[in-house]
């Protein structure tokens, strides 16, 4: 305290001085730094965004289960599973890319917790003791100075204090504000992705494990019919031929198996490293189940809160501002740093006298520090951040003009999922009614086995097509909300905007 007030007895005392000295400097300087454009254009075209906003009003017309409400934030709930539901939990507590996005925001706290020190007094106690004594033929000494050895007692306060004028520290400041913005919606697009991963590879998985109890249905069936032309060869109404092409087709049948067995154990592979576990770890609580129903309403909020919603959108909006800080900070940076220093102490020759009134030392005053050439330094810092800013500005535009892309996607994606499952749900019907014709036909003797088999094969390979539908559907509903992002980002935005007011 005592030491900010020798700050500000200073400051009064010489502010004559230093309005002087800071206009003097402002019309030496002024013709040093061109101000540039600080803020590019970032917007993109409004007739690009009305359109995109037409798209989505047509698509939500031609299918009323989605709607405008806004977006869920654990949108994976929509699906009704419990074990997907277990499985999300478990990754916002154990994947090791979001624990290392969250160490990152920590980084960008203590880096702000620097800049924000260089803003304040700097303020040092500092003790000294010394033994000297100069040399005999040295000029001073041929003049009469003792050369004789001599101690030297000293300890003090120093404090400085730069005053920013020009608002250098504080641009960095704001810089480094706007890059933990950064780093925190970095972090949500990391739980973003991570959850719409998982659920990735969850739907894969069950879309697998149930087309792999067809695949075995199939496989039975083709060994039935191995069975039956052995017979029919053994009585001679079949050939080796007959035999060889439907013992192929069991064979291929098994290989397809085995694929399958395969995909599944990747799968489930991946699942558990996602959530830092071992593999096989989690093989009993991924047993197969039956599919879980797609959800019949789906929430995706509006259009134009796409750019509130998308981390990566919000985080480019936020390097884009710690680029603009970074470069007001660079011009600032041409003109004077005017600071104020002041030291305080005892110093005596004995140890005995340090103590006394009359050891005491100090001294302060301004200081000043103009930058006349550094081969081009500060040009080129000014000129390094001003690319910076336009690379963040066309990074904003692209980030936005993916996000779009992704959502119309995803939706397309949904779109032309929902008209197959149509026609592959009428195909099935058919071939349940030719299933069971054939069955009577059988029934009747007027067909043979192999005919019933090969139209339960058609059936089961409809069914199995269903399901390779079910999980493109479930994956373009992932990828949807993987693209409209999520509540998370938003909430932490408006707190922002309700800060800075």
């Amino acid at each position: 305290m005592q030491q900010l007030n020798i700050f500000n007895s200073v400051l009064a005392h010489h502010k004559y001085m230093l309005v002087i000295l800071g206009s003097a400097t402002l019309l030496t300087l002024s013709g040093c730094v061109q101000q540039s454009s600080l803020m590019p254009k970032t917007d993109i075209a409004v007739d690009q965004a009305q359109a995109f906003h037409q798209q989505q009003q047509n698509f939500l017309q031609q299918h009323p289960e989605f709607h405008q409400e806004s977006l869920p934030q654990q949108w994976w709930q929509l699906f009704n599973d419990p074990v997907l539901t277990q499985l999300q939990q478990q990754l916002a507590q154990s994947n090791p890319d979001n624990q290392i996005a969250l160490l990152k925001i920590e980084e960008s706290q203590a880096a702000l917790g620097q800049i924000n020190a260089s803003l304040q007094p700097q303020i040092s106690l500092d003790a000294d003791y010394s033994r000297s004594a100069i040399s005999q033929h040295i000029p001073v000494a041929k003049l009469g100075a003792s050369h004789h050895a001599y101690n030297l007692w000293s300890m003090g306060v120093q404090s400085s204090w730069e005053l920013d004028l020009w608002g250098y520290l504080k641009h960095l400041r704001s810089a480094a504000q706007a890059g933990i913005d950064a780093k925190y919606y970095d972090q949500q697009q990391v739980k973003v992705s991570l959850s719409a991963e998982l659920a990735r590879y969850y739907f894969l998985l069950r879309g697998l494990q149930n087309q792999l109890t067809i695949q075995q249905q199939i496989y039975q069936l083709d060994l039935e019919t191995i069975q039956i032309y052995q017979k029919k060869l053994h009585n001679g109404v079949a050939t080796n031929a007959d035999l060889a092409t439907v013992t192929s087709q069991a064979i291929q049948a098994q290989q397809q198996l085995e694929q399958l067995t395969q995909q599944i154990d990747l799968v489930k592979n991946s699942i558990t490293q996602m959530l830092g576990m071992a593999p096989k770890q989690l093989d009993s609580l991924l047993t197969s189940v039956t599919l879980p129903p797609l959800p019949s309403q789906i929430p995706i909020g509006l259009a134009s809160d796409l750019v509130k919603y998308r981390p990566d959108i919000l985080q480019a909006d936020a390097e884009l501002r710690a680029a603009l800080e970074n470069v007001q900070a660079a011009q600032a940076d041409f003109y004077p740093r005017i600071g104020l220093t002041a030291q305080g102490g005892l110093q005596a020759f004995s140890l005995s006298d340090f103590g006394s009134w009359s050891s005491r030392q100090y001294a302060i005053g301004p200081t000043f520090h103009l930058p006349i050439f550094e081969g081009g330094k500060l040009k080129s810092t000014l000129a390094l951040n001003e690319t910076r800013q336009k690379i963040a500005a066309i990074n904003y535009q692209k980030t936005v003009l993916n996000a779009w892309h992704e959502v119309d996607n995803a939706l397309t994606d949904y779109q032309y999922n929902k008209t197959d499952v149509e026609l592959l749900q009428q195909q099935l019907n058919q071939n349940q009614i030719t299933q069971h014709v054939v069955n009577r036909n059988l029934e009747q003797g007027t067909v043979d086995r192999t005919q019933l088999i090969n139209a339960k094969k058609q059936t089961l390979l409809t069914q199995s097509e269903l399901i390779q539908n079910w999980s493109a559907s479930a994956l373009s509903i992932v990828a949807l909300y993987r693209a409209l992002g999520g509540e998370g980002a938003a909430q932490f935005s408006h707190q922002l905007v309700q800060e800075k007011r």
